[in-house]
């Protein structure tokens, strides 16, 4: 298992792979792209935990937006 460092830095790789493909096609589209690789990732989950990977993935992604809210739209 990776380390949480590691982990931090190779996602921020990832996404700014991603960033571009996603920029400027709108956000209906954003989304979809995004429900639909979040329902690939919660497929992966055994069914018995994926409640708890949903709630857990729910609460990163609103710590998240209390960061990136700042970054793009200077709230």
């Amino acid at each position: 298992m990776m380390n949480p460092d590691d982990a931090a830095k190779r996602t921020l790789e990832i996404c700014q792979k991603i960033h571009p493909l996603l920029r400027g096609i709108g956000p209906e589209i954003q989304g979809a792209v995004l429900a639909e690789l979040t329902s690939l990732w919660l497929a992966g989950h055994h069914p018995d935990v994926r409640d708890e990977m949903w709630t857990m993935h729910q609460l990163a992604v609103w710590d998240l937006l209390q960061v990136n809210r700042k970054i793009v739209r200077g709230e």
